[in-house]
């Protein structure tokens, strides 16, 4: 690391999770206050840090100070004026998580630490928001490998049983709109007038389908993590012991948690595999599915691709206000992979 007579920090940025610089990839991230940030945390100076290659909002980085940590700059236009509650909703799933601890005796958590002020956020003199949790080792998975559907059911079973344990009320969801596909409809509407290059085979995809999706209605009454796809579980050896990212904790649908776990293994309609993941979800639930909720489930699975898809060319359309992109177009490239499956 070099200082600068600025108090600027410069890290050598790498994309974590095994993957070698490469042109493009590689650059220098230059941080005021970033030292600052981590000794309000800890009195151990930083010997790395290196950012992960995972989050579409946020920025993590991975941290080695002694033992290793996770910092977090939160995306401020999302969750300035929502500290509070996701203080609440961690809280509310630490309790739950502490009181579950003998049945689920590995499951694990991302416990935030607190600052020299007793607050779990920090504010640096750029008003960005920083948080710091410890590091939990797990598996890796990227684009050529894929946990089994089994042990990803069954771990969002678990998850969801346990979130049954959470007093009606207690989870502050932040965001309320994450599967609701009547507010992303309107949101892309509001692009009619973008002058980014439109790419009109998607438009007629989004014309066509938006009333058939539109008729998909799933239950709900349920409190569920809101973005459970795999790169927020933690797998041990296979197994899921645990999920991270539980800013998106809100009221919903198990059936939306469910699809958007199926979508992010990449399974399509493969039968077995739809069987292996509904088979481990009915065990770590302790429930099981109908025929007919199967079959919801999977129409479900096709209604929360749309609505991804239309985020990302919304996002696209707006100039990439939302979606954080590796490489220019990226935005785009996931809008069309979404859409037209």
């Amino acid at each position: 690391m070099l200082y600068g007579r600025s108090g600027i920090v410069r890290w050598e940025y790498r994309c974590f999770r095994g993957r070698e610089n490469k042109p493009g990839l590689g650059m220098t991230v230059e941080f005021q206050e970033t030292e600052k940030i981590l000794r309000n945390y800890i009195d151990v100076s930083p010997e790395d840090i290196r950012e992960l290659d995972a989050g579409h909002i946020n920025r993590t980085f991975l941290v080695t100070a002694g033992d290793m940590f996770v910092l977090q700059c939160l995306n401020k236009n999302l969750y300035s004026e929502h500290l509070t509650e996701l203080e609440n909703n961690y809280m509310q799933y630490i309790k739950v998580w502490r009181r579950c601890s003998g049945e689920l005796c590995e499951w694990q958590c991302p416990e935030w630490i607190e600052n020299r002020e007793k607050k779990y956020f920090s504010v640096d003199d750029a008003g960005r928001i920083w948080r710091l949790y410890h590091y939990i080792q797990g598996d890796v998975y990227n684009g050529d490998t894929k946990p089994d559907p089994m042990e990803a059911g069954m771990g969002l079973g678990r998850l969801h049983r346990m979130l049954m344990e959470c007093p009606k009320g207690s989870i502050k969801g932040i965001f309320r709109h994450l599967h609701d596909l009547d507010h992303y409809y309107r949101e892309y509407r509001m692009q009619d007038q973008s002058p980014r290059p439109r790419d009109r085979e998607l438009d007629s995809i989004i014309s066509h389908r938006y009333e058939e999706f539109k008729r998909i209605t799933v239950p709900g009454g349920n409190i569920i993590h809101g973005d459970a796809k795999i790169g927020n579980m933690i797998f041990n050896n296979g197994k899921v012991t645990g999920f991270i990212d539980l800013d998106t904790l809100t009221d919903g649908s198990c059936f939306d948690d469910m699809a958007d776990c199926l979508r992010s293994l990449g399974i399509g309609n493969a039968e077995e595999n739809i069987s292996r993941f509904i088979e481990g979800y009915e065990a770590g639930r302790d429930a099981a599915l109908t025929d007919d909720t199967v079959e919801l489930l999977i129409l479900n699975c096709r209604r929360i691709r749309f609505i991804l898809g239309m985020r990302y060319y919304t996002d696209y359309l707006a100039g990439n206000v939302y979606f954080r992109e590796n490489h220019p177009g990226e935005n785009l490239e996931k809008a069309r992979r979404n859409i037209k499956l």
